[in-house]
């Protein structure tokens, strides 16, 4: 028994020395490869676009658009615009609607479409009623056709216009101030001498200086 645990051992002592079961031998590390880029090397990449300034970054103000005018607002502008102009070439008619003596203010309404006060350049045409008297009240007709006109002066306002302007016919003078609306028309006139002044309510109209 004892000589065969020694062969054992001296066969296990053999297998250690001469059979040894190779090992795996770990791989070397890899070398690391190394780029290098030359000042000459033709793919270079594009420079970055400068930034834009920072004023051209603040949000525009947006304006809103201007409102639709319709039919009938269209239509009263265009009168209005019509207006403006007719002041503006001092050629137009005043036609009468209603009267009134200043002194007594007896309000009276003219039917006759025939009366009118027009200014054409540097002459005017007078042809309206007035009221005379005092106690007892009596109408005249102030009427003529080439007198001359000076100191015109159109003042625009929020309302229309303010205008003014002397009226002479011979030794007769005559100062004639109106207050025109160009959204209703209406124009309030006053025609004031030395011994009486009347104020006619009415409208102004394109006139053909032909007519008077």
């Amino acid at each position: 028994m004892r000589h065969m645990v020694c062969a054992c051992a001296l066969l296990l002592a053999a297998t250690v020395a001469h059979g040894q079961a190779p090992t795996a031998t770990p791989p070397a590390p890899e070398t690391p490869i190394q780029v290098t880029f030359n000042s000459t090397d033709s793919a270079k990449t594009a420079p970055l676009p400068a930034p834009a300034p920072v004023d051209t970054l603040k949000p525009k103000p947006v304006v809103a658009a201007p409102a639709k005018l319709n039919r009938h607002q269209r239509k009263t502008a265009e009168y209005a615009a019509g207006l403006d102009s007719l002041v503006g070439s001092r050629t137009f008619a005043f036609i009468p609607v209603s009267m009134e003596g200043m002194s007594e203010g007896d309000q009276q309404s003219i039917y006759n479409g025939l009366f009118f006060v027009t200014i054409l350049g540097e002459r005017a045409a007078v042809h309206v009623p007035v009221i005379r008297g005092h106690k007892i009240e009596y109408i005249e007709i102030a009427s003529f056709e080439n007198g001359s006109v000076t100191n015109y002066q159109a003042s625009k306002i929020p309302t229309g216009w303010n205008i003014s302007y002397n009226i002479y016919d011979g030794p007769s003078a005559y100062l004639v101030n109106a207050a025109l609306s160009t959204t209703t028309g209406q124009c309030l006139l006053n025609l004031i001498t030395q011994n009486n002044t009347m104020s006619y309510l009415g409208t102004i109209r394109p006139v053909i200086p032909t007519e008077y």
